[in-house]
């Protein structure tokens, strides 16, 4: 009688030859990396990406509050403002600035600097305008080309006046929107 032999295989036997399945794994492996990197580069899916900073602050003549943004491709920038109800009834004043890092030394050097105009300076008390809900100011931020930006806020009349302990503190509340 003859001897069949049936050979089912064993475990380092593979169903499939190959170059098949790594050539398969690593289409799959490079597909999820691809689709991994695009979801966490902002702009990837086409929509805007949003960078928030926001706080609730107290600052004296001397004090600052400074939000900086390093990236490419700015869109857009909201500024919201909400003074508290003590800041309001004292009239203390909240000053905002809006520069490039080029102009950074100078304006922390309380040298003349290039953006005092209304386009990047402005002030306010943080009422009137609806509190968080409205912009205090929106600022297009296509034509600037700006790589690095600071968003400052201070005490008005201005940080580098000599200090006049009559000026009340001001309170309040900000929300910086920078899309991209």
């Amino acid at each position: 009688m003859g001897d069949i032999r049936h050979e089912m295989g064993n475990a380092g036997t593979r169903f499939f030859p190959e170059l098949y399945i790594p050539c398969h794994m690593r289409t799959l492996l490079m597909t999820v990396m691809m689709l991994c990197a695009c979801l966490f580069t902002p702009g990837c899916t086409g929509a805007d990406e949003e960078i928030i900073c926001e706080d609730t602050t107290t600052l004296t003549q001397y004090e600052v509050f400074e939000c900086e943004f390093t990236g490419t491709g700015w869109t857009q920038a909201d500024i919201y403002v909400q003074s508290t109800e003590s800041s309001s009834e004292s009239g203390a004043k909240i000053w905002m600035y809006i520069f490039p890092l080029e102009q950074y030394d100078s304006w922390a050097n309380c040298e003349d600097f290039e953006m005092k105009s209304p386009q990047y300076y402005w002030s306010g008390d943080g009422v009137g305008n609806g509190g968080l809900s409205i912009p205090a100011m929106e600022i297009n931020l296509e034509n600037f080309e700006w790589e690095t930006f600071y968003v400052v806020f201070e005490r008005g009349p201005d940080s580098c006046d000599e200090e006049d302990d009559s000026l009340p503190v001001a309170e309040f509340s900000f929300k910086v929107v920078v899309t991209y």
